[in-house]
């Protein structure tokens, strides 16, 4: 992946991803915690339902 992708897929200039994201690690990190956050937040509600230890 290319920062400059990345800037024009979000309309924002190069030095704008630069500004915020100073490796494309970073970057993806950012992408996979935003990405993952609403799995993990229906789990972790999952995992205090009543028998939903006993189910899985």
């Amino acid at each position: 992946m290319q920062y400059q992708c990345c800037g024009c897929k979000a309309g924002v200039s190069i030095g704008s991803v630069y500004q915020y994201f100073t490796s494309k690690e970073a970057l993806l990190s950012a992408v996979i915690g935003r990405e993952s956050a609403p799995l993990l937040r229906v789990t972790e509600e999952l995992s205090q339902t009543r028998g939903f230890h006993a189910a899985i």
